[in-house]
């Protein structure tokens, strides 16, 4: 990519995360967001088709790095005080732009799109459990409540947070995943 598509592309994206900082996706016009970052809106069109798709492109770039700094996936069945920490690290990882992209009505989108690709990826590892429909609740039980427990109460001893949470997790995990009867 040509260098100052690149800039023009970097000084649109600053200039939304900047913006989104302050107010809520909705509230933010390309107007506004070509203002601030120095372009005209023919140019944002030329990157974007509007605030939305530039709010998602985001967003799914920042889940991908979550995910991707998740060292082992499957640890969350395998190990689950070691998956459920390296979940809360990856999380923490990527911390200031996911409470710029995900706050507000936002905030559901990330837990829903993280869980999405945790299950394929632990189901890769254990297709024993896909498609058992109990294996699914307990993923969305482990995943959106260990991540929405912990987006709750990070701002007071995240450590004891992890350590409570990771016994949850294990508690949870020896008791209810068993794997799927063969017929």
């Amino acid at each position: 990519m040509d260098l100052r598509v690149q800039r023009t592309r970097r000084s649109i994206i600053n200039a939304f995360l900047e913006l989104r900082s302050k107010k809520p996706l909705e509230k933010i016009t390309v107007k506004e967001l070509s203002e601030k970052a120095l372009v005209n809106k023919a140019t944002f069109y030329q990157h974007f088709s509007d605030i939305y798709e530039l709010s998602e492109i985001l967003e799914d770039e920042v889940i991908e790095a979550i995910f991707n700094s998740i060292p082992h996936v499957n640890n969350l069945m395998e190990n689950p005080r070691q998956g459920c920490r390296d979940l809360f690290e990856a999380l923490t990882s990527q911390n200031s732009l996911v409470d710029i992209l995900f706050s507000g009505n936002r905030q559901p989108h990330l837990i829903a799109k993280l869980e999405q690709k945790i299950k394929a990826d632990i189901y890769s590892g254990h297709p024993e459990y896909e498609g058992s429909l109990e294996t699914e609740v307990f993923l969305t039980v482990l995943i959106q409540g260990n991540a929405s427990a912990f987006s709750m109460y990070k701002n007071q001893d995240p450590q004891r947070v992890i350590e409570i949470l990771g016994k949850i997790t294990e508690c949870l995990t020896r008791e209810c995943l068993q794997p799927p009867a063969q017929i």
